[in-house]
């Protein structure tokens, strides 16, 4: 029985596309599929012409993928559309050059709506947990033999090899999709499963995500939400009996979750769930899995099997054991609510949590700096310590008034001496001289990949 292809009507004229930014994970997963469904890909990226994350390129170009610089020579390619992200300025040259010659200019969240709601789809949106949560949803339905399509906005070790980078499975026309509410695209998608982990501040207010996430819900066959978020629950009552919940304060019979060390189980339904991640906040994405492929009607044992061997994704507490005793640990959290979440976790060490945090662009820095100056004072113990890396400069024409100094020092006034501003190196040799056998060296921040190699270097720090 062949395979059913991805049906993708917003380019139905098309034949050749070249992605702008393809470096990005959304962007990189929807090149993967469309390269695999056919079409003629090429794409550019800054982090290309700068010679970064060679591994990612070097992937997509044995795929049959054509990367070229990002100049404006892609209009001499003549591709049929160009797909672009909100990360694109107005003034880029590749842009300019597709408008200059009449090229179709298609938003990358225009090109993954058509994906999810032309096809039999689940979508995963939330404010926390949304990749995780995807995987999850991904390899249950896998194990349980139905072949889905996967797309995600991190990678999954287990759909990595040395051709795929993990944020995309090739599959049948069963969709698997992450979805951001980033931009707040996520009220135009219409899958027939709409599934929401939890609302918190993060790019936006609650009250305004609340807003993009009632027509993904309504528009729905399905919805899928989290019983202990308040914020979900108030949409709950809007699901017209088509709404499917989960938490602890969920119908469901669950019971008895422990966190071990680095795993977490917990009983369900009278079977006991074994986590190879851990964390209150993974038993939370692994009920929201389980209950989305149960609308799928994916058996509960199928469930338990496939997220005993889930196999994480890349900077989701990902540890790097040391001769020392040290558990370094790089983690994607960078939102107040996924940093106390990373905390809470960390607690479980045996000796102290050395947290290492890096704010992303200085716009959320500013937006979020009341709640990280809370989610650090209340979740940080008395013999832990806090290093705050200078924040991310995205580019731009950013408003660079604030800095991680002036919220060390604002830390400080409340907990004094918790936190400190510094550069990467000196934090390295200070770790190497402080951190001690059960300590966790936590290391948190969005999007750069160097995140990981300061966690890997700090590692080996402690082999020297």
């Amino acid at each position: 029985m062949g395979r059913t292809p991805v049906r993708i009507p917003i380019l139905d004229q098309c034949r050749s596309v070249h992605f702008t930014g393809i470096g990005g994970s959304g962007m990189s997963a929807l090149a993967q599929l469309l390269n695999y469904e056919g079409y003629l890909v090429s794409g550019s990226d800054r982090g290309y012409d700068q010679g970064g994350n060679s591994s990612l390129y070097q992937k997509l170009e044995r795929q049959g993928i054509q990367l070229i610089r990002q100049d404006g020579m892609q209009s001499r390619m003549k591709p049929d559309c160009l797909v672009m992200t909100s990360a694109v300025e107005e003034d880029n040259p590749e842009l300019t050059a597709a408008r200059e010659m009449g090229i179709r200019v298609i938003k990358r969240p225009e090109l993954l709506t058509s994906i999810v709601n032309n096809n039999k789809s689940v979508a995963v949106s939330g404010s926390c947990g949304k990749s995780t949560t995807t995987a999850m949803v991904a390899q249950i339905v896998e194990y349980a033999g139905l072949n889905p399509t996967v797309i995600l906005g991190a990678a999954a070790y287990r759909y990595q090899d040395e051709n795929f980078t993990g944020n995309y499975r090739p599959g049948s026309s069963l969709i698997i999709a992450e979805v951001d509410e980033s931009d707040g695209s996520v009220e135009n998608f219409r899958p027939n499963v709409a599934v929401l982990t939890n609302i918190s501040k993060d790019h936006f207010e609650p009250a305004q995500l609340i807003n993009f996430f009632i027509p993904f819900l309504d528009g729905a066959d399905i919805a899928v939400l989290n019983a202990d978020c308040h914020h979900s629950r108030y949409l709950v009552d809007r699901g017209q009996n088509k709404s499917v919940v989960y938490g602890q304060q969920s119908p469901f019979e669950f019971a008895n979750f422990k966190c071990r060390g680095w795993q977490a189980e917990f009983d369900l339904e009278g079977l006991r769930f074994n986590l190879p991640v851990p964390g209150e906040h993974n038993i939370a994405n692994a009920l929201c899995a389980i209950a989305a492929a149960r609308t799928l009607g994916v058996s509960y044992e199928i469930c338990r099997i496939s997220l005993s061997e889930f196999g994480g994704l890349l900077r989701r507490w990902n540890r790097f054991e040391t001769s020392r005793g040290v558990d370094v640990i790089d983690d994607f959290a960078h939102s107040p609510a996924k940093i106390k979440g990373a905390l809470e976790t960390a607690q479980h060490a045996r000796g102290q949590v050395h947290a290492v945090f890096q704010p992303h662009g200085f716009g959320p820095t500013r937006f979020l700096w009341d709640d990280y100056i809370k989610v650090f004072t209340r979740h940080l113990g008395n013999r832990d310590s806090l290093y705050l890396l200078s924040i991310f400069d995205a580019g731009g024409k950013a408003d660079r008034t604030v800095s991680s100094k002036q919220m060390a020092n604002v830390i400080n006034g409340i907990r004094p001496s918790l936190a400190l501003s510094v550069e990467r190196e000196e934090l390295v040799h200070s770790l190497r001289d402080l951190a001690d056998d059960g300590d966790v060296v936590l290391v948190m921040g969005a999007r750069d990949h160097s995140l990981t190699d300061l966690a890997q270097a700090i590692a080996e720090s402690f082999r020297v």
